[in-house]
């Protein structure tokens, strides 16, 4: 019996019907991957469960932008950021629905939904932090390089005795409980994002390799002021405490006054060591004036961060 050999017309339909099915398949597949695609409210409570780093240097800090990577980039959808082609575009597109969602489904719930709020806006504002002082890094010549990663490390630590005084003032502002928790996640927040603004502005200035000179006398001073007058806020908040509450819970007490005296003691070391380097920095940015007005805006920042809750009571 012969075979009979089929026709181009037969063959190439036969290839547009094995295409086709080949093509069904893979949409199928893809729609799949989108369906079981896990939601944003996981990834919210798996960014809640990781331990904050403690960032004292650079490798710490890639540590904790690289595990935020590896969980938010399994969540990344076209639809998130169809321009993203990067890790950090693709996970700063995810970071910005689960700030989404934290505004949605947290900020108004319990106070510790809130407080899981609070969180989640302090790490998203961290990632971005760390993804400009990488992008400073690989912008700038090397002779800026050391300047920029001292300035990094040095804010570093004393962001920690910010927090540390916050804390340690909400303890007593409250007097323990929910509502102190509260005050600390919403510090914590508040510091990741003056820290977020202000590295989009140094990243913005662009680096010099050479290193010039500026006048930074006038932010010094208004250092040394805000040194004092935390000082100042930090012994008010302690002798706001009633008599009565002190005895009833005196341990409560004399932590949180220990743990005000213990930062200030740090601030007080540690933010002239943060400006001199920052000084350090603005020496090779090639507009050193912008660097000097954003060092202002964030000692002011500062400021009334630290004095919000003794203006709260002045005004009750």
């Amino acid at each position: 019996m012969k075979i009979k050999l089929l026709r181009p017309v037969a063959l190439l339909l036969i290839a547009v019907v094995i295409a086709g099915t080949a093509t069904s398949v893979d949409a199928k597949k893809r729609a799949q991957r989108r369906n079981t695609t896990k939601p944003i409210s996981q990834l919210v409570q798996e960014l809640r469960n990781l331990d904050l780093i403690e960032i004292t240097d650079i490798a710490k800090c890639r540590q904790l932008k690289q595990q935020v990577e590896k969980l938010a980039l399994p969540y990344f959808k076209t639809a998130y950021g169809k321009n993203a082609t990067t890790t950090e575009a693709k996970t700063t597109a995810v970071l910005a629905q689960v700030v989404k969602h934290a505004k949605v489904n947290l900020e108004g719930g319990s106070t510790m939904d809130m407080v899981d709020a609070g969180y989640i806006h302090r790490i998203n504002h961290n990632y971005n932090s760390f993804v400009n002082q990488e992008h400073m890094l690989a912008n700038a010549p090397a002779g800026a390089r050391n300047a920029i990663t001292g300035e990094w490390e040095a804010w570093q630590k004393l962001q920690k005795a910010l927090l540390e005084y916050c804390v340690n003032a909400s303890a007593l502002e409250f007097f323990g409980g929910s509502m102190a928790i509260l005050g600390a996640s919403g510090s914590a927040w508040n510091i990741a994002e003056m820290r977020d603004n202000d590295a989009k502005a140094l990243d913005a200035m662009g680096f010099s390799g050479t290193e010039g000179k500026i006048d930074m006398k006038a932010v010094g001073e208004s250092a040394a002021a805000l040194v004092t007058k935390m000082a100042a806020y930090g012994e008010r908040r302690k002798e706001s405490i009633l008599d009565e509450d002190k005895q009833y819970h005196p341990e409560l007490y004399q932590n949180a006054a220990q743990g005000i005296d213990q930062a200030m003691r740090q601030v007080t070391v540690l933010l002239p060591q943060w400006l001199e380097a920052r000084k350090a920095l603005l020496e090779h940015a090639k507009r050193p004036a912008a660097g000097i007005t954003a060092t202002s805006k964030l000692l002011e920042t500062i400021d009334r961060l630290v004095s919000s809750s003794e203006d709260e009571d002045s005004v009750g």
